[in-house]
């Protein structure tokens, strides 16, 4: 879905920040869009062009002609023009949807809209950190919680929880790139029972309520068709590598293995995803880059269940739809990212709530660039819970008034029961219909999508009466009966 609203553009400028670069759009009705670019450490070879100026400033990683080329160039190409959709121009999606007094993750993506999980990095290495580990991410992921805000609190008490065994074993808890902690250790099994430890003195149980995750990152240790993890002490093929990563599943509550394999090891990918790919979840980073040409032919061999999507990968946000839209369409995970080298810019966070991407990696719990991104989970969080509570209310009572009125209850009964009836029993109809709890998910925005939420309710009404009554609707009545005081 996207904005379709003409407007015309008033001013385009970008500027630089410390090695990255933020953009500000102005409309003529007003409105104003910012955006800033991350950057990666461990990058894929078929990634969008970055243009660095390559001189003395900033060691070369300078960004002055990329600001003279859109000031100069590309400014005076839409300065003055008039879109109609984002997909047009893809530059102003924050701008047009403030014009349409939306927020970016209202504006487009799917009508329902749920929160990610969070894959939450808490020990780095690879080089995001200066330690012997080998890989580069280990992660801590919340699976049995009830709300966003309750799998992050999950995150921040494993994650100091960590710092304190840390502490405790005289290890270093200084921090890499996208604020994990660094310790100086090499051995793989060592810091996942470094985790294990922190979930279970946090009071959590480890695959049960936290499971971990891990970014490989395995191009950085590939040459010459071998794997060479020095901080393992060992040089791996293919299928050793397999086996390494078979050995590690069965010993740890590993759901999701990102970037197991070199984007240069094609027949490795297609091994590791048919001995792994029907127990875990195998993400492409490197592989596909964010790139749904890539990705659809990855998809036809048979490379990967899941891939990770980076926004400047591919360069453009629609292009950034097109690739999460054929995945999803594949029946593979999605996985929204942020890169090691970030911005307070909160533009992922709300790209994961706007394709029901189901996943979200984006640091630690520390550093303001990786924080500012959950802070933002955190409000889009309120603001549908604020929503879906009165949708909630409304829908079901709707259903419930018809089906008073089909076994023949007054309209003064009815207003008896709106006034009257416990919002519990109301609200545990809707929990119960709109395909599988999808009710109290939805955010609505016009009055089409109110009375959309009423059919699909309506459609699986009956079912869910059986379900909460046993099977008879004696007793549903009864209580109706009850509170409208109708005999």
């Amino acid at each position: 879905m996207v904005i379709n609203l003409l407007t015309t553009i008033l001013k385009l400028f970008l500027n630089y920040l410390l090695f990255k670069l933020k953009s500000d759009l102005y409309l003529q009705d007003g409105s104003f869009g910012r955006a800033a670019v991350p950057s990666g450490a461990s990058t894929g070879s078929k990634e969008a062009l970055e243009l660095r100026d390559h001189d003395s400033r900033y060691k070369g990683k300078g960004v002055l002609k990329a600001v003279a080329n859109v000031n100069q160039i590309v400014a005076q190409e839409v300065v003055g023009k008039s879109y109609q959709t984002q997909a047009e121009f893809d530059a102003f999606a924050k701008a047009i949807a403030a014009s349409a007094n939306k927020e970016l993750f209202e504006s487009c993506g799917n009508k329902i809209k749920k929160l990610p999980r969070p894959m939450m990095n808490i020990i780095n290495g690879g080089v995001h950190a200066d330690n012997a580990l080998d890989m580069q991410e280990f992660m801590i992921v919340p699976v049995k919680y009830k709300s966003f805000a309750e799998a992050l609190r999950m995150g921040t008490e494993i994650f100091h929880t960590l710092k304190s065994i840390m502490n405790k074993k005289h290890l270093s808890t200084s921090i890499g790139d996208e604020g994990g902690f660094a310790p100086q250790i090499g051995s793989t099994d060592e810091c996942l029972k470094l985790i294990l430890n922190a979930i279970s003195e946090a009071g959590y149980k480890p695959g049960e309520e936290v499971a971990i995750a891990l970014d490989v990152a395995a191009s950085e240790f590939y040459k010459d068709e071998k794997y060479i993890m020095s901080g393992e002490s060992k040089v791996l093929n293919s299928q050793e590598m397999c086996s390494f990563y078979e050995d590690l599943i069965t010993r740890y509550p590993i759901i999701s293995i990102e970037d197991p394999m070199s984007e240069f090891d094609y027949e490795g990918w297609k091994l590791i995803t048919q001995k792994l790919g029907n127990k875990i979840q195998i993400v492409g980073d490197d592989i596909f880059v964010t790139n749904p040409a890539i990705l659809e032919k990855g998809i036809k061999d048979g490379i990967a269940n899941a891939i990770l999507i980076k926004p400047n990968q591919i360069g453009t946000l629609s292009e950034t739809l097109d690739t999460i839209y054929l995945a999803q369409k594949n029946n593979y995970n999605t996985i929204i990212s942020h890169r090691s080298g970030e911005t307070e810019d909160t533009t992922i966070a709300h790209l994961a709530v706007a394709v029901n991407s189901g996943q979200i990696k984006t640091g630690s719990l520390s550093r303001t660039d990786r924080v500012c991104k959950y802070n933002e989970l955190l409000r889009i969080e309120e603001k549908l819970d604020a929503a879906k509570g009165t949708i909630g209310y409304i829908t079901s009572f709707l259903a419930v008034r018809d089906v008073m009125y089909s076994v023949g209850y007054s309209t003064d009964a009815v207003l008896n029961l709106a006034v009257k009836a416990p919002w519990k029993i109301l609200s545990g109809i809707g929990y119960l219909t709109y395909s599988g709890f999808q009710l109290l998910s939805y955010y609505p925005d016009s009055y089409e999508s109110l009375v959309e939420a009423k059919k699909n309710l309506m459609e699986d009404f009956p079912n869910a009466l059986k379900k909460t009554f046993g099977n008879t609707l004696n007793a549903f009545f009864m209580e109706l009966r009850e509170l409208a005081r109708v005999g």
